[in-house]
């Protein structure tokens, strides 16, 4: 307050040395000049309330929704768990079979029929046709589809085999 105080005075004598009349400020100006400050400093002083207010709910709001995202994230971890469980033992229900034909070092049944069908599309040789005594039918030939498949370029050749020249040379001969 002092300070303000010295400037005014300081203010005055510079208005005296130019225009050579005396002023003098009275203590009413400088009480004045302090109410506006002070409104002024008050309403910033409310107004950094309100925004520190706003501040608080915001906060508030974040953590709430971050509690529900946890609570969703359990939930959608509880159901992914579920569903991994379920395709695991799918899973596991299609390779224990195959596991099993690995281990029986046979593949079964119906593979080795479409096995002897891709020989006969390969037009390979094949063994004399014979019943199966376990199955009412004809007994799977396991030597040549072997044989075919051991080869190193089957697959590609399977990717890459003429379809549509072969499927009329199927149906010509039905």
């Amino acid at each position: 307050m002092k300070v303000i105080q010295d400037q005014v005075a300081a203010a005055c004598v510079d208005y005296f040395n130019r225009f050579r009349c005396q002023t003098y400020t009275a203590s009413k100006s400088c009480f004045h000049f302090f109410l506006i400050i002070k409104t002024f400093s008050m309403e910033k002083c409310k107004d950094i309330g309100k925004l520190t207010e706003r501040m608080n709910t915001g906060s508030k709001k974040l953590t709430l929704v971050a509690e529900e995202m946890l609570k969703l994230k359990e939930s959608a971890a509880i159901i992914i768990a579920a569903q991994l469980q379920r395709a695991t033992d799918s899973f596991k229900a299609l390779v224990n079979p195959i596991s099993a034909d690995k281990a029986a070092g046979r593949p079964s049944h119906l593979i080795m029929h479409v096995m002897d069908f891709t020989v006969i599309l390969f037009q390979r040789p094949m063994k004399p046709i014979n019943m199966d005594h376990e199955k009412p039918c004809p007994k799977p030939s396991w030597i040549e589809p072997f044989k075919l498949m051991v080869e190193s370029y089957f697959l590609n050749s399977l990717v890459n085999f003429p379809k549509v020249k072969q499927i009329i040379f199927i149906r010509k001969g039905i």
